[in-house]
């Protein structure tokens, strides 16, 4: 019987012994330099090609960010801490290094260079001490990095990539914990852990989770020093620093009127109303809480492959082709290799390697739990709420056994969906036409004395590029439900319209007309009170034209400088 405290010693393996049957101990003396080679090619090579290559695409929130960087005019918010600083830092750096790429193509890099980092840590300390072979490590970080949320968010311009290397960092820690635990690493896991959550709040729920189920573990178990260990290290410890950072920010650069707690829990860091955000939150209805759980089911596996396509086309009663319904199909061959995953893992355990026997289907469940729970609350299906999934996934991969008849089929299935989720990054994001589209609307919208459009959707995007009309003669709606109630945002609309029509100019709508009435941005708008066919029928008082002209991807009317009607 070994005791509970004691460590494992590193004993070298027998001449002849393959390397996936030689547990921790050995890994460490067998494959630690393989290890390390693959990590640093996951760290080096995706980072140098995805920064050469042009990447077309860009988000709505991404160059909102990139303007206040640009102007100087950000400001801190708790809900993401390091977020704005880094972001102004890296824009700021790559500007005086000479870069003459647009800011929002810079912060891309930053995206790139952290995902690659976190793909680098994963390798080296998650999946290799966790997976039997080195084929089974490299495959599971594939997955992390060709997760279809991962794989989006790892070449956009919003950086939320920046919690990555410190969420693998836990994963990492943890495994290292589980193997040899020590006050040292739960401390230290925790220390990084209230990091990740100052990179993105609501990460504090993940090592608070991975410490509730460990803790249990060894609660099983009757080893109380380790559940003591587990849980005022990594959770506790979590929890102080993350308050410490939010603490201390608050008193350097909070706003005088706000209090610390309504600081660190109001929305955008300060006393502005935040209406739009009223549309996300899922209250005690057993109606609302279903739709937000379906939501989240929706989003965790389109963290798996995109299965927008499959859905908006129900939405917008689209009939339903072999083509539209392929990333279903790819989605559930991934969910298949998953659950493969999770049975091998609890099956049929490493059985040489006792310290971290069945460390990955916890580790993925203690991420799953947290990110899963915050998504049923946030009632939010979008990929910055469901990326951190792919250390998750990537763990539970560790665990899957890649021998006899079953080697092909599994490869099989997931070359399958690894290889649509690269072609759909390349294709809708490397390749997206953004210069033609950027014609396109400059064009249309050439003498417009002011042009009106959802916002929050892709001709936002495309307006940041756009050369004219400036941007005080643009307004969006949303830019409208951020600040007014209903009934008065909606006058101000009118007063908007009619202020330009009076100087006799013209007045475009972009995309308000004969497009789906669900589609981005109109849910949360009408939770707000700003739903499409309250909008149009503000604008019916005006002489809009009767049909729309399509100019590209995009539908326009507009109003020329006659009076409205009486």
């Amino acid at each position: 019987m070994v005791p509970p405290d004691s460590k494992p010693q590193a004993i070298a393996p027998a001449p002849g012994t393959p390397v996936h049957a030689i547990g921790p101990a050995g890994r460490a003396l067998g494959r630690s330099g393989a290890d390390r080679i693959d990590a640093l090619l996951w760290l080096v090579v995706p980072a140098l090609v995805l920064c050469v290559v042009p990447i077309g695409f860009v988000s709505g929130d991404g160059l909102a960010h990139s303007a206040t960087f640009t102007r100087g005019t950000w400001t801190w918010n708790p809900n993401h801490l390091l977020l704005e600083p880094v972001g102004s830092w890296w824009q700021a750096v790559t500007a005086g290094l000479g870069s003459a790429r647009p800011a929002p193509d810079r912060l891309k890099w930053l995206s790139i260079v952290c995902g690659a980092a976190a793909l680098g840590i994963f390798r080296w300390r998650v999946a290799g001490p966790l997976a039997p072979g080195r084929l089974e490590a490299n495959l599971a970080t594939a997955w992390v990095a060709l997760g279809s949320a991962f794989s989006r968010l790892w070449i956009s311009d919003e950086i939320h990539m920046l919690q990555m290397p410190f969420l693998a960092g836990v994963a990492a820690l943890v495994v290292a914990y589980v193997a040899r635990p020590s006050w040292m690493l739960a401390v230290f896991a925790g220390l990084v852990g209230g990091a990740a959550a100052l990179a993105y709040i609501s990460n504090i729920l993940i090592p608070l989770a991975i410490a509730g189920v460990i803790g249990m573990r060894y609660a099983l178990r009757r080893e109380v020093r380790r559940v003591v260990q587990i849980a005022a290290g990594l959770g506790l410890g979590a929890v102080l620093t993350a308050l410490a950072g939010l603490i201390a920010a608050w008193a350097v650069v909070g706003p005088s009127e706000v209090g610390p707690v309504s600081w660190i829990t109001s929305y955008g860091g300060d006393a502005s109303p935040g209406l739009l955000a009223a549309g996300y939150g899922a209250d005690l209805s057993v109606r609302a809480i279903t739709v937000s759980t379906a939501r989240a089911v929706y989003g965790s596996l389109s963290s798996i492959v995109d299965l927008a396509p499959v859905v908006e086309a129900i939405r917008d009663g689209r009939t339903l082709t072999p083509a539209s319904l392929a990333p279903l199909a790819f989605c559930l061959a991934g969910v298949l290799v998953l659950v493969l995953a999770l049975r091998d893992s609890l099956v049929a355990p490493d059985p040489d390697a006792p310290g971290t026997r069945g460390i990955a289907p916890l580790l993925a469940a203690g991420i799953g739990i947290a990110v899963f729970t915050f998504a049923v609350y946030w009632n939010n299906s979008d990929d910055q709420f469901y990326f951190q999934l792919g250390i998750a996934m990537g763990a539970l991969l560790t665990g899957i056994r890649l021998r006899g008849r079953r080697l092909a089929a599994i490869l099989a299935l997931v070359l399958l969906t690894l290889g649509w989720n690269a072609l759909d990054m390349v294709k809708n994001r490397v390749l997206y036409p953004r210069a033609e589209r950027v014609a396109l609307l400059e064009h249309a919208l050439a003498g417009a004395d002011l042009v009106i459009y959802p916002g929050y959707d892709e001709v936002d995007q495309l307006l940041f590029f756009v050369d004219g009309p400036d941007r005080t003669r643009r307004l969006s709606v949303t830019s409208l439900a951020d600040r007014y109630p209903a009934p008065e945002g909606l006058d101000t609309l009118a007063a908007r319209i009619r202020q330009a029509l009076e100087g006799g100019g013209r007045v475009d709508i972009v995309s308000i007309y004969d497009v789906p009435p669900k589609q981005n941005p109109w849910k949360a708008l009408a939770a707000a009170g700003y739903g499409p066919d309250r909008v149009i029928a503000a604008l019916a008082a005006f002489p809009v034209e009767p049909s729309s002209r399509s100019v590209g991807t995009f539908t326009i009317r507009s109003i020329a400088a006659r009076s409205p009607r009486r």
